[in-house]
């Protein structure tokens, strides 16, 4: 796609469209890993003080159905190397392996083992920030800054041995 193409963001919809089976398998010129399923090393979630306090470790995250997305609107601001995508998944499915520690209320919450969690109908903004470089007589844009921000619309969770076995708790 060229910057001057006044239907920039049609093409680009295209493109991505056209590499949707490429992602799902991965795109080992571009060192682009398979994203079925996506594999995620490890994710920390840490709940501060308060009445609900949680600090929990993910590993070996095993996504599944990234690759499913819908393209909902692209929008290119190449005067601030700005590119803001809105997508829509309609279901995602993890396994990992985690542990967790802390307390709600009054009740302590600890456990280690096996995770599960379904996630359906996300609306999801990515928004990049990046900037033009120079290689081999071609401009190119270099993402800098990557944020997703996401609304999950119904999500089930489940931790097996999250009370570290104790069937009271």
């Amino acid at each position: 796609c060229h910057r001057s193409d006044p239907r920039l963001s049609d093409c680009i919809k295209n493109s991505v469209e056209s590499l949707r089976p490429l992602l799902a398998r991965g795109i080992p010129e571009f060192d682009i890993p398979s994203c079925e399923p996506l594999c995620i090393p490890e994710v920390v979630i840490d709940r501060g003080a308060g009445a609900v306090a949680v600090r929990s470790t993910y590993r070996d995250i095993k996504v599944y159905g990234p690759s499913q997305f819908v393209l909902r609107h692209i929008r290119i601001d190449m005067e601030r190397n700005r590119i803001r995508i809105k997508l829509w998944l309609p279901r995602l499915q993890l396994t990992s392996k985690y542990t967790m520690e802390g307390r709600i209320l009054m009740m302590p919450i600890s456990g280690t083992g096996t995770s599960r969690g379904n996630y359906t109908n996300i609306d999801a903004t990515v928004s990049m920030h990046g900037q033009r470089i120079k290689k081999d007589n071609e401009t190119y844009f270099n993402v800098k800054d990557f944020y997703v921000d996401f609304n999950i619309g119904h999500a089930t969770i489940q931790l097996d041995d999250l009370f570290n076995g104790n069937k009271e708790l």
